[in-house]
């Protein structure tokens, strides 16, 4: 079955080959990092099994992780052939060590139950199975050809270069090396962004609130001044009544007897 063998043209080294393609095209590095996570096989059915094989009683079983485990001891974590070499992901991990629950669904991808108090193994009876022969190198696999490789451009790390372009100068690949300065320098940006932005908030908030103290203050001394008015033209009647004849007012008209 092609799900339980782990030659380049099965089912997991044949996926991992395709998202290791898919990586490549998208960050321009052939190398970029890569792990695999929740490799493992369900000794017993469980409802989360949706497809076909769930009418599979040999699918599901004890005998069926055992063989799959022993083909993942033996992996040697290869993911292409002698024509089209990839590079193999850093690290695989295995799912997983008890059986567990997922949204109230028990699954029985442990190598024991659930249960803290069982140590007991599934796979005890069958440890001489899980003896793996060393996997030999071919000549192939040492030398690792590494193929030249069109890279579209517009991508994040590639803009206007590919693998493939004799101008190296434009080329803008970032190494393991780069890639974590890289990440502090966009980190500092997005800082420095975010604190400009946060300043010029406080600077507008604080505009805002002046202008509307000033305002209020303004509407406040706005009856003041027209009651001093009223007041000052009140006097100046006044006086104006009381004022002898032939005097006036700076600037009023002359007063006169009648």
């Amino acid at each position: 079955h092609e799900s339980l063998c782990w030659e380049p043209e099965c089912d997991l080294p044949g996926t991992t080959a395709v998202a290791r393609e898919k990586i490549t095209n998208l960050t321009g590095n052939p190398n970029w990092r890569m792990w695999i996570g929740e490799l493992g096989w369900s000794s017993k059915y469980t409802d989360s099994l949706k497809s076909v094989m769930k009418t599979c009683k040999d699918f599901s079983s004890p005998e069926t992780l055992l063989t799959y485990y022993k083909g993942f001891l033996g992996w040697d974590l290869s993911i292409s052939n002698a024509s089209h070499w990839l590079t193999p992901p850093e690290h695989v991990f295995w799912f997983t060590m008890r059986d567990s629950q997922v949204f109230g669904i028990m699954e029985y991808f442990g190598f024991m139950s659930g249960e803290c108090k069982d140590v007991q193994c599934k796979t005890v009876n069958n440890v001489a199975a899980l003896t793996v022969p060393e996997k030999p190198h071919t000549k192939t696999q040492l030398q690792r050809p590494r193929p030249i490789r069109e890279i579209p451009p517009g991508h994040l790390y590639a803009v206007l270069s590919s693998l493939s372009s004799r101008n190296q100068t434009s080329q803008t690949l970032l190494s393991d090396e780069q890639l974590p300065l890289h990440t502090a320098r966009s980190h500092s940006r997005s800082l420095l962004m975010v604190a400009t932005f946060f300043i010029a908030a406080v600077m507008f908030v604080s505009s805002v609130t002046i202008c509307w103290s000033m305002r209020g203050a303004r509407r406040q001394r706005a009856p003041q001044q027209a009651s001093m008015q009223r007041q000052q033209l009140q006097l100046a009647s006044t006086i104006g009544k009381e004022a002898s004849p032939g005097l006036r007012m700076r600037g009023a008209s002359p007063v006169t007897s009648a």
